[in-house]
């Protein structure tokens, strides 16, 4: 039994395109300079990021639909990335005690707005045919369907 780890891009046409994990990951954690999709600079991209166990039946350990800015320059946006550094951070700052107890609750309420903006702001839905989509790009080469399993983000 292995993992794996499995990007695609979400076009607007809800067409997806698979993308190898490093060159992911040297756009948009490393923040590798020499890396540009030119193709999708000035872009909001949607992308479905698919935690895979490998076995003999594939199944979708976790899975995270989240956007990526690219800057005109075709690099991951700078300014997009601090704030959605910034805004991740918010989601957990009240759980750490900072407030003093006659404010709280206010503070479950900022906490349920600040998560309802994340998902908002940083996360996307998948729709059916997006899904089926995935599922059918994740099937190439292993067999029958009906074993792998996507579903939406709780």
């Amino acid at each position: 039994m292995g993992t794996s780890l499995r990007i695609f891009l979400v076009h607007d046409d809800d067409s997806i395109e698979r993308i190898a994990a490093a060159r992911f990951q040297r756009l948009f954690g490393r923040r590798d300079l020499g890396e540009r999709w030119p193709q999708h600079a000035g872009k909001r991209l949607r992308y479905a990021m698919l935690y895979l166990e490998t076995d003999d039946e594939m199944k979708v350990l976790h899975s995270d639909f989240a956007f990526i800015d690219i800057d005109a320059d075709g690099r991951h946006d700078a300014e997009s990335y601090r704030k959605s550094l910034h805004d991740a951070v918010n989601l957990v700052s009240g759980s750490f005690g900072q407030y003093p107890q006659a404010k709280q609750s206010n503070v479950i309420g900022e906490q349920a707005f600040r998560q309802r903006r994340h998902k908002v702001e940083h996360r996307w839905e998948p729709s059916p045919a997006t899904l089926e989509a995935l599922r059918e790009a994740l099937s190439v080469g292993r067999g029958s369907r009906k074993s792998l399993r996507v579903s939406r983000p709780s």
